[in-house]
Order: C-alpha cells, then structure tokens, then sequence
C-alpha cells in the first residue's frame, strides 16, 4: 500500500515514511477481521472508528497561511502535498512547499480530481 501511495500521484520518494504511517493508519481503520467482523482500531478501542474525514494521499491541497504579516497582495494560501493523518486528532499533516516542512491544519482545500 506505501508503493502504491507513493507511485499514484508522482510523490517524491522521500516521503515513504510518512507513507508507511498513513498506510499503517488506514489498515487499522478499514480492514475487517472476517472472523470477528471488526477492524483493528474496534478490537482495540471498544469503539467504532470515525472514517469520514479520509481524503486521498498524496493530492495537491490549499491550507489558509496564518502569518500576520500579510501584505495587501500576497496570497492567503498555501499549497502544500497532503501526506499523513495526525495520530492524536482528526487534522491534516501536510507538507508545505513554501517551508519545506510538514504543518497541521484542520481546514483544508484539497485539488479532487
């Protein structure tokens, strides 16, 4: 599955780790255990896991730029690569190509195809 995140939308090779943990992330919440009928993340939680904010890996996504020191005509976004869930809430980790690094954000336009 990290190959396949990696080779659908040309992401840099780079990024496997943060493939490896999206992949791990979405296992756990989707793949059913036939015997028992449910997923990892219910045999281990007790409750039923929340899937509806999963977006595709590796699209092109906008994220609003929070810096104050705007000026009139620069612009309020930032594109980025979204790449990974965050572990402890239901944001976005993605990788901003003005930084270079990976941020967090909540609201996020994503480029559908």
């Amino acid at each position: 599955m990290t190959r396949t995140i990696l080779n659908e939308f040309n992401t840099p090779k780079y990024f496997w780790v943060e493939a490896a943990n999206t992949s791990c992330y979405v296992l756990n919440r989707v793949i059913l255990k036939l015997e028992l009928k449910k997923t990892s993340y219910k045999l281990w939680s007790g409750k039923k896991p929340n899937i509806s904010y999963f977006k595709v890996v590796g699209l092109k996504c906008f994220n609003i730029n929070t810096n104050n020191n705007l000026d009139k005509f620069d612009l309020k976004f930032d594109v980025g690569i979204f790449l990974e869930y965050s572990f402890s809430s239901k944001v976005y980790r993605v990788y901003n190509n003005k930084t270079l690094c990976f941020e967090e954000f909540v609201h996020v336009a994503f480029e559908e195809i």
